[in-house]
């Protein structure tokens, strides 16, 4: 019996042994939103509480010159179909965009080697068409929110709707339906609940899985860019942390930590682990005004290397799919978000791309060899951003040029707030949470805030990259951006090939669509519209918006094109993600002058808010009185806070 027990234990080893090798790994690829560079404990000196995350990179392989864009739907555009954003149409954000439907995405490249692919959280490339949303795109389910931000994380409701709706939404293949019964948990806990329930789900149909999990943490919520958190988080944590602020970016930090750790749980619960890998990423630089991106200049919507340089690394438990002299190490190959369109077909499950996913050239590279063995990178350029005077007119903000060749990276143009934040020191005793516009929820866990941070200053020593001949800077040696070597005899062959990568570039643009479904104004006229049939739990992507969506939809224009564009201060505004207006103060200047600028936004047209209200309560008691049939008051409204 003994012998016998003993060929038994070897045949098992050796089915188990063939089982890894022949299965298809699973794919787990995690995005972090407005995530900054020195968000993490493990880069900040353990400012924030991040255990989880830190102990994946020590088992992992950290990229250290990874690249996006620098602001989250391009980046996503990107990653989906391993484009440069700008070769979709996306040459900034910029209203209603959509990835346009003749490109082939991710999970359509896997669904063929028998893959269950689910898209989670944040969507932010369209939906304004059926064909848009996530389950026309590959995914088999889609579990979240279309837009690029949430009013709340507790209560789901989009910060672009005059009145309560609902942007969740819980769809199957071609069956789109709304996501109820959910208001009131926090989303960060409600998609990692949800991707848990899909991998024990593949536990019992044997297939592999890709799931997209998008986070909203830590991207700021509302018009209002609040941060928010559980209160117990923050007092557990962040108790010697001194501004409200930063005690609700580390509580949301560590919170993202959290669902990360039970979804990693998951993986080892249902014996899964080894035979997966983790990608992690963050869609783009954090925000200066609340994130930190030290050492590195700049953040969130700008083209200095805090807006477009983030952490990413892959993981897994298996030595198989990364061997084990390189768990625990650094890759400094330079990579960018459109690669891990080659990367996981290619590299990871073994499956050729085609040739032909859409009518432009991918501009992605299959990495996974060279992570996974310490080689050279295959890519050895990249185009961050292309500048063409056309843009001008469609009201762009950033008029820069980024191209990089190796660790040369040359910038021209105005790349946005030239601040070096960094996380705060704590202090020696607790601060008690409300010191500054912190709100606590009553009869809740639930802590708000917004005030940006009053520590934050421009540099005024930062180079002057808007002059003709730009900058260029050795981002080895210089990862702040600090000297500009632009007249460097020496790199006068290295300046010619970067011009040539950037006129290059914008030979290639030229021509190219707008990434929006529509001329711009017609989607503003059909806001109103949408936002009232999206009330009480229906979503932005119903079958009965088909027929008004086609006849309000005229052809999109090509760059160029000027557009009417209604005014953003209606509470009807972009179905776009808010911008990061923080202007830290400049150093030494005005120290005594009296600024009431934050003290009322400027940016609301107040009549129009004022009329919209009267015209809703109006409307509202109209229906109590039975004036008006009412189809509103069916289900409860969305709570308040």
């Amino acid at each position: 019996l003994a012998e016998m027990w003993d060929q038994l234990q070897i045949l098992l080893w050796v089915y188990v042994a063939y089982t890894v090798r022949t299965t298809k790994p699973n794919i787990l690829f995690i995005v972090a939103d407005d995530l900054g560079y020195h968000d993490l404990g493990f880069l900040n000196g353990n400012r924030t509480y991040t255990p989880t995350i830190d102990s994946l990179v020590k088992e992992g392989v950290l990229l250290t010159n990874y690249y996006t864009y620098s602001q989250c739907a391009p980046s996503r555009a990107s990653l989906l179909t391993g484009r440069y954003p700008w070769r979709l149409g996306y040459f900034f954000m910029k209203g209603h965009q959509a990835i346009p439907n003749d490109y082939s995405l991710m999970p359509t490249l896997l669904k063929p080697k028998g893959y269950t692919t689910h898209a989670i959280g944040k969507w932010d490339v369209g939906h304004w068409f059926k064909t848009h949303t996530p389950t026309m795109r590959g995914f088999d389910t889609f579990d979240g929110f279309y837009q690029a931000s949430l009013h709340d994380y507790w209560y789901h409701t989009p910060h672009n709707c005059p009145l309560p709706t609902i942007d969740m939404s819980k769809n199957l293949r071609e069956n789109l339906s709304a996501w109820t019964g959910v208001n009131g948990t926090h989303t960060t806990k409600l998609f990692s609940d949800t991707a848990i329930e899909y991998i024990h789900q593949s536990e019992q149909t044997g297939k592999p899985f890709f799931i997209y999990l998008a986070y909203q943490a830590v991207h700021a919520a509302g018009h209002q860019a609040r941060k928010q958190a559980s209160c117990s988080t923050v007092d557990k944590y962040y108790a010697t942390t001194r501004q409200d602020q930063w005690k609700l970016q580390g509580a949301m930090t560590t919170e993202l930590d959290q669902g990360v750790g039970s979804v990693i749980d998951a993986l080892y619960q249902t014996g899964v682990a080894h035979n997966t890998v983790v990608i992690f990423v963050s869609d783009n630089g954090g925000p200066i005004s609340k994130s930190a991106n030290w050492p590195l200049r700049g953040g969130k919507h700008g083209l200095w290397d805090g807006g477009l340089r983030v952490v990413s690394f892959v993981w897994s438990a298996s030595t198989n799919l990364i061997p084990k002299k390189r768990r625990g190490t650094k890759w400094d190959g330079l990579a960018h978000a459109s690669d891990w369109y080659q990367t996981i077909p290619e590299g990871i499950v073994g499956v050729n791309v085609p040739q032909k996913t859409g009518p432009k050239q991918t501009d992605g590279f299959n990495l996974w060899p060279a992570i996974t063995h310490n080689k050279d990178s295959p890519r050895n350029s990249i185009v961050h951003h292309i500048w063409l005077p056309e843009f001008k007119e469609d009201g762009a903000k950033k008029d820069a040029t980024a191209v990089q060749i190796g660790h040369y990276k040359y910038l021209q143009g105005s790349a946005g707030s030239t601040a070096i934040s960094q996380w705060p020191k704590p202090g020696r005793g607790k601060v008690a949470f409300g010191n500054q516009d912190g709100e606590i929820e009553l009869g809740t866990d639930h802590c708000r805030g917004g005030k940006d941070p009053n520590d934050i200053e421009e540099d005024d020593d930062a180079p002057d990259c808007s002059k003709e001949a730009g900058c260029i800077f050795n981002l080895a040696k210089d990862k702040s951006e600090r000297k500009n070597l632009v007249k460097e005899r020496s790199l006068g062959k290295m300046r010619k090939r970067l011009l040539a990568l950037a006129e290059q570039a914008r030979k290639q643009v030229k021509g190219t669509k707008w990434a929006w479904p529509c001329k711009m104004q017609a989607l503003h006229n059909m806001r109103d519209t949408m936002c009232r049939r999206a009330q009480h739990n229906n979503t932005f992507a119903q079958h009965s918006l088909q027929p008004y969506l086609k006849k309000s939809c005229n052809e999109k224009p090509p760059i160029g094109t000027k557009v009417e564009i209604r005014s953003t201060d209606s509470s009807v505004g972009y179905d776009e993600e808010e911008d990061d207006d923080f202007v830290p103060k400049k150093r030494n200047k005005n120290k005594n002058k009296k600024n009431n600028d934050n003290d009322t936004p400027t940016d609301f047209d107040w009549k129009t808010i004022c009329l919209i209200v009267t015209s809703s309560l109006a409307l509202v008691f109209a229906m109590k009185l039975g004036l008006v049939p009412s189809p509103f008051f069916s289900s409860p409204a969305t709570p308040s806070h």
